[in-house]
């Protein structure tokens, strides 16, 4: 993503602007920012941070409440154990990936899972 710089206040920088980019500390595009301006883009960087730190926090307690009750977090896994063997007995003989998508109803790219 590219950087992102904030310029706050008229286009009169001063003669001892102080020079700051947002998000990227590495960047050419930089833009100079007062005192009272960096206070304020300062709080404004730490209560995103601290939104971001609860939000990370719900999402792990809520994970971990999941697990307690049992349920696995994620996406489904598309075989079963016993499709699985199935796949690889009839990769073991010589069945193409073509034959053996169409016979399980899946796609060529599912059909060469190991």
């Amino acid at each position: 993503m590219a950087p992102l710089a904030f310029h706050f206040g008229s286009s009169n920088w001063g003669s001892n602007p102080s020079w700051r980019a947002l998000r990227d500390s590495n960047s050419a595009v930089q833009c100079p920012i007062r005192p009272a301006q960096g206070a304020m883009a300062s709080l404004i960087g730490d209560f995103a941070e601290s939104e971001r730190d609860l939000i990370r926090e719900r999402v792990r307690a809520g994970l971990e409440n999941a697990r307690r009750k049992g349920k696995q977090p994620g996406r489904r896994p598309y075989f079963d154990i016993a499709s699985l063997r199935t796949l690889g007995r009839l990769r073991d003989r010589g069945m193409s990936v073509r034959s053996i998508a169409r016979k399980m109803k899946v796609s060529k790219a599912l059909s060469t899972i190991p």
